[in-house]
């Protein structure tokens, strides 16, 4: 009878390390953006009109990273194109993580790895090392005006 009680501590302690390893795994990947479980990139939409771009995490607060946002860019010919900037890039030099409020957000979704939109930031991305910030590509509402008439998805 005290060998089954010695094996069940055994297993005990190997199953405490286990848990105690794993959990602080997973706080120091939270914590240094090497979380394994959402690498994917999203599209949010506010209820404010703003659509942004970037790594959605619901947990501790929603947020996002990487963040990038939509502005339409008036042309020469008095057309507007839609140009994708990086937040970072506007004159106050926020970093690269947006907070929002749930009760704002009128709906997001996930984006495929292959659509033009996460092309255009990973090409955007690699360049941004020449980026500067600049009154182009902001409006007089700045970055967080109405960027462009985006439709929520069909229900």
């Amino acid at each position: 009878m005290k060998k089954i009680s010695e094996f069940q501590r055994l297993i005990s302690i190997i199953f405490l390390v286990f848990v105690i390893v794993s959990l602080l795994y997973l706080l120091l990947a939270w914590r240094s953006n090497l979380w394994p479980f959402n690498n994917s990139w999203q599209v949010v939409a506010l209820s404010s009109g703003d659509v942004y771009f970037g790594h959605l995490v619901w947990f501790p607060t929603p947020h996002l990273n990487n963040v990038w946002y939509v502005r339409n860019i008036k042309d020469k010919k008095g057309g507007s194109n839609p140009r994708l900037f990086p937040l970072t890039g506007v004159f106050w030099g926020p970093e690269n993580s947006l907070h929002l409020q749930t009760s704002k957000i009128v709906w997001w979704s996930n984006l495929k790895e292959n659509s033009q939109v996460v092309s255009l930031i990973k090409s955007q991305s690699q360049g941004s090392a020449n980026y500067q910030a600049s009154s182009s590509h902001t409006s007089s509402n700045g970055p967080f005006g109405n960027p462009s008439s985006v439709p929520a998805p069909a229900k």
